[in-house]
């Protein structure tokens, strides 16, 4: 019996080393910036300080927290507490609860305690990707531990991005007269089976004493849901009773289809809550989230492209109709997407803020899409002067994955043989090395660029974000947009090559000697992504429009190895 090819490599490692000099020195300025500030231009100033102090708190909690292989720094040990406190006082700040001193002492202790000179940092993905605000825990937390007429609790995070619910948690408990304090956790093992023990946990084991309820936060379920059962069976082994336990889920899930061994009984003990997802969210006549973007620029269904849903960042139509509204993310992510989009905008359509990690951009909600019909010289010549001026302006601060590793596990489980032409083009991307490390775009599909007025350029949308998200390439070559271009545009010889000499015109990059191991690289991965997004989809609909995506992009791949690399 022949091995089953490996799954599809889709999601990077967002885990970066910082110097955590700098990242204190953030937290600082943001917090003071929001202790400063009144009205509602504070408490938008504390979410992003809160968001970025739980950062800082889950490397420092990573830091001290004894995992195989990886040793204790003793400088994290002694700054964990006082972050906490940061975080806390942030938190308070943010729901509007907070006084000056608790803030600035607590600064000021974590001054004085010092960081490790580099930390590891997970960005956190809901509040970098989907639009989770801080405060959406505030009242399931609240209601959940009301409901069970408890006048105590402990609230644990999962680390990363459970740092901050747990301590946004914690204080609306606080805030309405009860007692609670809170932990952080981080469970092991592979994503559809984690493993946590708590039996040095001295904050579960005095809740476990004291009879308090517990309530476990983090964003989720995921895709197994194993990371909040492994919390909530370590806190009944530790012996908490599993009523006193309660999930606050980000979204409401069927744990039925959850991939973890048995997800639906084990989940069953255990009370759950939802956060409130609209807590921050902008008025709008309409939301055009998961692909309900597409009856408003396309006159029949026919015409629509796939999409894969719950990876789309939320999009509303604002209130009067004339404003396209998205989340482009909180903290340190959001204020790099939204300078990334100044950046590059054109003329007089520079994205507004809204705030809360909103934007909004003028008159984009119904221009209708292109088509791969439209292709001419004049559109070749935009496309490659938006290569060129994204590479200028999109430069890649941080390291490129090594995409190498990542190409063959995806044309394996996608593409299959020949193994000849995949090993070699691998080797010729490998090779090729970056030349341009830029934050690329990423989305150069024709739908991603509207018609506007005759004799005026399209316009390429939604262009600022998805070169540093958690899919891959992240920042890269770009040399992945010029074939993304080839790909989705179904560029022929002659269009192909008319785009790289236009893109060395405009840039003085001749990226005709790499194009083809990337033009694999991009078809094999994007190939990768819509196998994932097939089956996730229960709409028979849309499970078509991603089935004919794949096949398309299987084509693009397989003619490539055919021309370039047997």
């Amino acid at each position: 019996m022949s091995p089953s090819p490996p799954e599809p490599c889709v999601y990077r490692d967002g885990r970066r080393t910082e110097s955590g000099r700098a990242l204190l020195d953030t937290v600082i300025s943001a917090a003071l910036g929001a202790d400063e500030a009144t009205g509602e231009r504070r408490r938008r100033l504390a979410v992003d300080a809160l968001v970025t102090a739980g950062e800082l708190e889950a490397a420092l909690a990573d830091a001290s927290t004894q995992t195989a292989g990886e040793p204790v720094s003793p400088a994290a040990v002694h700054a964990h507490e006082d972050a906490a406190c940061v975080t806390d006082a942030l938190a308070e700040l943010t729901l509007g609860q907070s006084w000056h001193a608790p803030l600035a002492s607590a600064l000021s202790r974590l001054v004085r305690a010092g960081v490790p000179e580099l930390l590891l940092v997970t960005p956190p993905e809901g509040f970098a990707f989907y639009a989770l605000a801080p405060e959406a825990y505030a009242r399931p937390a609240l209601e959940a531990v009301r409901a069970r007429g408890a006048s105590a609790a402990l609230v644990v995070g999962v680390r990363s991005i459970g740092t901050t619910l747990s301590a946004v948690a914690a204080a609306a408990l606080r805030g309405r007269g009860l007692v609670a304090t809170r932990t952080t956790v981080r469970p092991y093992g592979p994503p559809e089976d984690r493993r946590l023990d708590l039996a040095n946990d001295l904050a579960c084991r005095r809740a476990r004493d004291d009879g308090a309820h517990v309530l476990v936060v983090d964003e989720g379920p995921g895709a197994s849901g194993s990371t909040f059962l492994a919390v909530a069976e370590a806190l009944v082994r530790l012996g908490v009773p599993s009523d006193r336990i309660t999930l606050v889920f980000s979204h409401d899930a069927d744990t039925s289809t959850l991939r973890a061994p048995d997800a639906a009984a084990r989940f069953r003990p255990f009370a759950r809550a939802v956060a409130d997802l609209e807590v921050r969210a902008p008025t709008r006549s309409a939301d055009l989230s998961g692909g309900a973007w597409r009856p408003y620029r396309y006159a029949s269904e026919v015409e629509w492209p796939a999409t894969w849903a719950e990876s789309e960042r939320r999009k509303l139509l604002s209130e009067d109709g004339t404003r396209l509204l998205k989340f482009e993310g909180l903290g340190r992510t959001g204020a790099e997407v939204r300078a990334r989009a100044r950046r590059i905008a054109p003329n007089g359509l520079a994205p507004r803020d809204e705030g809360d990690g909103w934007v909004s951009r003028p008159g984009l909600a119904t221009h209708a899409p292109l088509t791969a019909a439209d292709l001419d010289l004049a559109l070749l010549e935009q496309i490659a002067r938006t290569c060129a001026e994204r590479a200028k302006q999109c430069g890649a601060r941080r390291p490129c994955t090594d995409l190498a590793p990542v190409v063959a596990k995806n044309l394996e489980a996608v593409i299959g043989g020949p193994a000849a032409a995949q090993d070699a083009a691998v080797a010729a991307l490998r090779s090729s090395g970056i030349i341009r490390a830029t934050i690329v775009d990423g989305r150069m599909a024709p739908h991603e660029w509207l018609r506007r007025a005759p004799g005026r350029p399209a316009l390429k949308v939604d262009g600022v974000d998805h070169g540093d998200d958690h899919f891959f390439p992240g920042p890269t070559d770009i040399a992945w947009d010029l074939a993304g271009a080839v790909v989705e545009w179904r560029m022929d010889d002659g269009a192909e090559r008319e785009l790289l000499v236009r893109y060395r015109a405009a840039s003085g990059d001749d990226a005709s000697a790499r194009i083809d191991a990337w033009v694999v690289a991009y078809a094999s991965t994007r190939a990768a992504v819509v196998t994932l997004a097939a089956r996730s989809t229960r709409d028979a609909a849309e499970g078509g429009r991603l089935a004919r995506a794949l096949a398309e992009y299987r084509a693009a791949c397989v003619a490539a190895l055919a021309r370039h690399f047997t």
